[in-house]
């Protein structure tokens, strides 16, 4: 922090203390970016940008989860259907051979 001592007073008293006595102001400065407007706009979108990316990535996904789910269970039924076809095939010829 900077101080300013306004009309010429000075920060210390005859023993090299700042006293009470002594007024000051403080200047503050801001860090901006080049743009001029500061880093404000730009977090802003990228937030946007990034929560946009991942609802899109979260969507996907659970497209992707229940285009899975819809193939595993065609692979089940058809399993079972392979199953019962081989079953009935086997029945089939034992009782052609009698």
């Amino acid at each position: 922090m900077r101080k300013y001592y306004p009309s010429g007073e000075s920060s210390t008293g005859s023993t090299g203390n700042i006293t009470s006595q002594d007024r000051m102001l403080k200047i503050v400065t801001e860090m901006r970016s080049g743009h001029g407007s500061g880093m404000l706009p730009f977090t802003q979108n990228a937030a946007s940008t990034i929560r946009d990316s991942r609802e899109r990535e979260k969507k996907e996904m659970s497209d992707l989860n229940n285009r899975l789910a819809s193939y595993i269970e065609k692979v089940r039924f058809l399993a079972a259907q392979n199953r019962k076809l081989a079953d009935d095939s086997k029945y089939e010829t034992a009782f052609l051979k009698h």
